[in-house]
């Protein structure tokens, strides 16, 4: 789909709903129009997020660039048998490449108006041959804001953003990785 951006889901993806504001408590992500008030911090969300099958305590902990993804999962519905609490409303499961046997890169970049710049790579290292890879992946996005604050002459709502990520797989046997 060429989708980046995690809140760009909710464009492919009917009923999703995400809400995405300034600091990782106050995002909401709802399914089917069931989820939990997005500012209120003592409330834990009805949607749960899990990235390789790790549990993401707050909503805007996701938000962020869709790098090196194998998959996405939008499970709707109570997923507790599976999941576990917090996912009353379904489920997010994002599921990374794992790392391969081939060598192998992937490059891109993006440059637009208002000073913006967008790099995203990957590179995949075989160790081992059938028994340890390496994958590592990167990002950074770089933005002037659309909007200028009166008061002081400040661009606002600018972007500089960025996230590097490892992932080591090491099959020790055939049965056991």
């Amino acid at each position: 789909f060429g989708i980046t951006r995690f809140t760009e889901l909710q464009q492919f993806v009917p009923n999703l709903q995400i809400r995405p504001v300034t600091d990782t408590r106050s995002t909401s992500i709802r399914i089917r129009g069931i989820g939990s008030v997005g500012n209120n911090a003592g409330i834990d969300p009805s949607v749960g997020v899990f990235i390789d099958g790790v549990y993401q305590g707050r909503a805007g902990m996701s938000v962020s660039d869709l790098l090196d993804i194998e998959r996405v999962e939008v499970l709707r519905g109570p997923q507790g048998t599976l999941y576990g609490k917090n996912t009353a409303a379904g489920a997010i499961n994002v599921v990374t490449k794992r790392p391969g046997n081939e060598f192998e890169t992937f490059l891109e970049g993006r440059i637009g108006n208002y000073d913006d710049m967008q790099f995203r790579g990957s590179m995949n290292i075989p160790i081992v041959e059938d028994e340890l890879a390496l994958r590592l992946s990167g990002y950074k996005v770089q933005r002037e804001g659309f909007a200028v604050n009166r008061f002081d002459g400040e661009r606002v709502n600018d972007a500089n953003q960025y996230g590097v990520r490892g992932r080591l797989a090491w099959d020790v046997t055939e049965n056991l990785s």
